[in-house]
């Protein structure tokens, strides 16, 4: 509409309008089907259709709200096209009418709009000293003691520059902001005198388009004929609903009106004179009381020259910038590209994320060449013994490793594509809201496959070689004797080193976990991996710390020897073997907890108001402004909204202004989010949604009054989502960002407030008032909060929808929006928790190795045991306790470093440990553990032992 709804006499009739057309053609996207200006991941719903059928539907053939341009030769700067509108722009393209009124008295400046523009009026106001501002306004009634005249037309009026300036028939000059002037019409039906005091009441909008009667009282100050500039009809501005009626019964002004009131007399007057005001105050009494955002005059009038008309419109096209009037060029294609690049790095999240299955890898791999060359110690001793250097043998044996880390490079690069194939088909079926539905590409990137390929191959190489430190040093002696398999000695005793650097990796991981607080954005997820490193170190650190102190005792004759004591001595016989099973054990497990320990659950404590849905059950959201006030039953009424069962309903309304959706739905880099206008009282009143981080005092006792709080730098106070903050915007709070406003003014917003994960997501909050001083034209309210019983608002939101589908409300439960978003991180999750079963695999795997090497080394001695009168049963036992004890080393040591590093994430609220599936899951590796530590020890103790004796 031409007058914004949010002003008291803006007609809301016509909100909606039903078009009945047939679908001709599905649109794809390189037929434009996916069109949209906004950096928003999601398909935009759009409907296409005949833009000239459109207008003639609308009555408007010449209106257009978009322009489209762009150059074929290059690129174009959105300034060049700004300044090119500056030099040809018209009058008419602000709705802006230069006429002559009065019969080329006066040369009149209005708007279809109604009110003009504050840029228009202040270059008006320089242009000539003795222009005429008038504000025009529709009052409901004027009343002298008991009498009163209803609905009528009141006029404010005086020289722009001189308030004290009076104009001549109106308002005498020196006529003080408390006086009015009547015409006769309206004196007789008063039946008042100069001196007597006049009340004129009327609308005012206030908070969710609820109108309030205001009123002021004025002393005659003079009876005036009703000829001349006082008989001038055109003092009206184009009211919607009043200026094309015929007759007063006829009015839809856009305000409540009693038909029944108006008179024979009223419809007389406004056949006679139609919008001809019967009162007039002062200029600076009128926008007293009428003023509004969108302006405080309707009309400019000048004395006509010879010249005039053209110096009076070259002067508005010179001196308004057209940006002021809402005509600006933005430039689309560089936030798109912008946009175009992640928020996050996904790859290097994968790529961190699965660190600690590399190191898994990386370790197994030692392990099993450093069996093969164990195995292998007779050959290279014979090498040695002929000459060979070290160095050769070592090169030797590394180039056997180099083919078949080539050939599992290959092999692995093959798995890691059919793997991501297997992750993308998941994202676009089972997971496919944790990317709201976008379509997504396989690619493959040579690059990177390359790089892949080419570390695992040298990352290879180096465990290999680690390896082989020790075993092409040793002496072809000893490389040939009969225990040349025997690994070096037990655990060499330096307990304390090791305690010291297990020391310190604990303390470094808890300064950081200190430092880092409850912080869950992509900086976190760093903290995150080096906190878990650290913790692994420490663990390795104080798992050596151990074995050395058992390598360290010596059983008297006061200690008694037992199976289980034994066993866990042995551990130590192989120190490096037995920390490489129980890291790898314990990066597996690490993973397995860490991931779903950093799980949420959209469920948990939903109708608490501290909780991410406020407490709210449904959040919705219209494509039509809703500009009555939906707590009231009067509003209610306007809309078609039935009162039953609504008494414990309440809504909180946003205004929108739209932008980038700057929520994890968005996989796109968010520009300008959008902003919401709200009211902080209703949320502070509530206590709704809990913050996170708050700037300012920190005993203020409700955060959402930051919203309403003056900063020294200008600035809006805004409070946004923790998501949003960290991950869409990669900002942290106290920082600002830049927005411009309808009329082309730039203005900074600055986070104050953090919310923890809520369905506020994607979006600012700044307060109402703010938000209305700098889009007036934002009519009505486009997002609500809905505030009912948990149990009925299945209902609540069915009957809201039927009642409301002219306004196209879509409504969404609270816990459901907020699953929504957090189903992104949980899919990540699941992903990250496959790798994390990976690394579990990998640690079973090593352990069953380590187990079947261990006892086939140690056929010997246990057949010396078995000789000395050791059963199979307690040999069994032995080796059993011996490698269950490593199990349980890296079981417990994973465990306890993964709950360690999530302790920040487990601050926030949304965080829902599924301590059931942990234990099921740590259940499930102990049970595998044990399994495959126990087949390894019936194969290896399987068959007769002699000759293992015999050698022995």
């Amino acid at each position: 509409s031409a007058l914004p709804r949010d002003v008291v006499l803006g007609a809301d009739d016509d909100a909606s309008l039903a078009l009945r057309l047939r679908v001709k053609v599905i649109a794809t996207n390189d037929q434009f089907g996916r069109f949209g200006l906004l950096a928003n991941q999601a398909a935009p719903l759009n409907a296409f259709v005949n833009l000239a059928a459109l207008q003639a539907r609308l009555d408007r053939p010449d209106a257009v709200n978009l322009l489209l341009v762009g150059a074929a030769a290059a690129p174009l700067r959105a300034d060049d096209a700004q300044e090119a509108l500056r030099r040809i722009w018209q009058l008419a393209d602000a709705q802006l009418e230069l006429r002559e009124v009065m019969d080329g008295t006066w040369l009149e400046l209005r708007t279809d709009r109604v009110f003009l523009d504050p840029a228009v009026a202040q270059v008006m106001r320089g242009l000539d000293a003795e222009a005429l501002g008038a504000l025009t306004y529709f009052v409901n009634e004027l009343r002298c003691d008991d009498r009163a005249t209803p609905y009528s037309m009141a006029t404010a009026i005086g020289v722009l520059d001189q308030n004290d300036r009076g104009v001549e028939g109106l308002v005498p000059s020196g006529m003080g902001d408390d006086r009015i002037v009547l015409n006769r019409w309206l004196a007789d039906d008063l039946d008042a005198q100069v001196g007597d005091s006049v009340t004129i009441r009327y609308y005012v909008m206030g908070p969710g388009r609820r109108l309030v009667e205001e009123s002021t009282v004025y002393t005659v100050h003079e009876v005036i004929p009703i000829d001349g500039p006082a008989a001038d009809r055109q003092w009206m501005p184009p009211f919607p609903g009043l200026a094309e009626v015929d007759h007063c019964r006829q009015w839809q002004p856009g305000i409540p009106i009693d038909v029944s009131r108006i008179r024979d007399k009223d419809e007389a007057y406004w056949e006679a004179y139609r919008g001809t005001p019967k009162a007039f105050v002062t200029l600076a009494a009128g926008q007293k009381a009428w003023s509004n955002p969108f302006g405080n005059l309707t009309a400019v009038r000048l004395r006509p020259g010879d010249d005039t008309k053209r110096r009076v419109a070259a002067a508005l096209r010179d001196r308004v910038d057209p940006a002021n009037l809402g005509l600006s060029f933005q430039d689309v294609r560089a936030p798109a590209q912008k946009a175009a690049t992640p928020m996050v790095d996904f790859g290097l999240l994968f790529l961190c994320m699965s660190f600690f299955l590399i190191g898994a890898a990386l370790i197994l791999t030692g392990l099993l060449f450093a069996f093969s060359a164990e195995q292998r110690a007779a050959e290279v001793g014979a090498l040695r013994a002929m000459g060979f250097e070290p160095r050769v043998v070592r090169n030797l044996l590394l180039g056997e490793g180099a083919v078949l880390a080539a050939v599992g490079g290959c092999g692995g690069a093959a798995a890691g594509i059919l793997y991501t194939r297997a992750i993308l088909f998941g994202l676009a079926t089972v997971w496919q809201g944790a990317v709201a539905g976008t379509a997504l590409r396989f690619g493959v990137g040579w690059t990177t496959l390359l790089t892949g390929t080419l570390g695992g191959f040298v990352a290879s190489m180096a465990a290999m070689a680690w390896a082989l430190r020790r075993q092409t040093q040793r002496s072809p002696r000893a490389l040939l004797s009969a225990g040349s398999t025997a690994m070096p000695g037990r655990a060499k005793g330096r307990p304390r080193t090791a305690a010291t650097c297990a020391l310190v990796a604990t303390a470094a991981a808890l300064l950081l976990l200190f430092a880092a607080g409850a912080d869950r954005g992509p900086e976190a997820a760093i903290v995150f991996f080096i906190v878990g490193a650290l913790l692994l170190i420490a663990t390795m650190a104080g798992c050596a710390w151990l074995m050395s102190r058992l390598a360290q005792v010596r059983p008297d004759a006061r200690t008694e020897l037992t199976l289980v004591g034994l066993g866990i001595r042995n551990t130590t016989r192989r120190a490096g073997r037995s920390l490489s099973t129980v890291v790898l054990l314990a990066s597996g497990c690490f993973l397995v907890v860490a991931v779903n320990g950093n799980r949420l659950d959209p469920t948990a404590d939903a109708a608490k108001r501290t909780s991410g849905t406020g407490g709210f059950a449904l959040y919705g959201e219209t494509a039509l402004p809703v500009v009555h006030d939906l707590n009231s039953a009067e509003g209610r009424d306007a809309i078609g909204i039935s009162s039953d069962g609504m008494s414990d309903v309440a809504f909180v309304p946003m205004r929108v202004r739209d932008g980038d959706d700057a929520s994890c739905l968005n996989l796109n880099r968010a520009q300008t989010p959008r902003l919401f206008g709200v009211d902080p009282q209703a949320l502070a009143e509530r206590g709704a949604f809990k913050f996170v981080q708050t700037l300012g005092s920190p005993d203020e006792p409700n955060p959402w009054h930051l919203l309403r709080r003056s900063r020294s730098d200008q600035a809006i106070p805004a409070v946004a989502d923790h998501a949003t903050l960290k991950w869409a915007l990669h900002m942290s709070i106290g920082q600002t960002l830049t927005y411009t406003d309808e009329r082309g003014t730039a203005f900074d917003v600055c986070i104050v407030g953090v919310l923890g994960d809520s369905i506020l997501q994607g979006s600012l909050l700044i307060d109402r008032d703010a938000f209305e001083a700098r889009f007036p034209s934002e009519s009505g309210y486009r997002t609500f909060l809905i505030d009912a019983p948990q149990n009925g608002a299945r209902h609540l939101a069915q009957q809201l929808s039927r009642q409301m589908e002219d306004y196209g409300l879509h409504l969404t439960s609270a816990p459901q929006r907020l699953a929504s978003f957090l189903q992104v991180q949980n899919t990540y999750l699941s992903i990250f928790q496959l790798l994390g079963g990976l690394g579990v695999l990998l640690g079973t795997a090593g352990l069953g190795m380590v187990v079947l090497r261990n006892l086939l080394e140690r056929r010997g001695e246990l057949a010396v045991l078995r000789a000395v009168g050791f059963s199979h049963a307690r040999l069994c036992r032995l080796a059993f306790t011996e490698h269950t004890f490593l199990l349980a080393l890296g079981l417990v040591g994973g465990v306890v470093t993964a709950f360690v590093a999530v302790i920040p994430a487990m601050r926030s609220p949304s965080v829902s440990v599924p301590y059931g599936l942990i234990a099921a899951t740590l259940a499930a590796v102990a049970a595998i553990g044990i399994a495959c530590v126990w087949g390894a020890t019936k194969a290896s103790l399987r068959g007769p032992l002699m000759s293992a004796l015999r050698e022995e």
